[in-house]
């Protein structure tokens, strides 16, 4: 039995301004580490976010202010377009949804 916590190492490239190799090179180091990448997503229906972090090998996904229950759907509909072909892939990741605005 595994008693270490998993790290994640949150990748916020809209927060930090990061580029695609800037990431490429957060996700070498997290792996070097032994640490798993969080991509945070832009918005809910994010497409190229989703799409990007997945090439990158994200084993998280985190939402930030998330205001709706319509904002939810989309997140799902987003995840199922991305891993249409490999849905099983999905399972294994971790998924992070901040339910907040900017009022709090």
């Amino acid at each position: 039995m595994n008693l270490t916590p998993d790290i994640y190492l949150n990748s916020s490239d809209h927060i930090l301004d990061l580029t695609f190799s800037d990431n490429l090179m957060l996700s070498n180091y997290a792996r070097s580490r032994n640490f798993k990448l969080c991509s945070m997503i832009g918005g809910a229906e994010s497409l190229r976010d989703l799409q990007e972090s997945k090439n990158l090998f994200s084993e998280a996904y985190e939402f930030p202010m998330i205001e709706s229950l319509f904002a939810i759907e989309k997140i799902f509909s987003a995840l199922k377009k991305v891993f249409y072909e490999d849905i099983k892939d999905l399972k294994s990741k971790k998924i992070f949804i901040n339910i907040s605005s900017n009022m709090g």
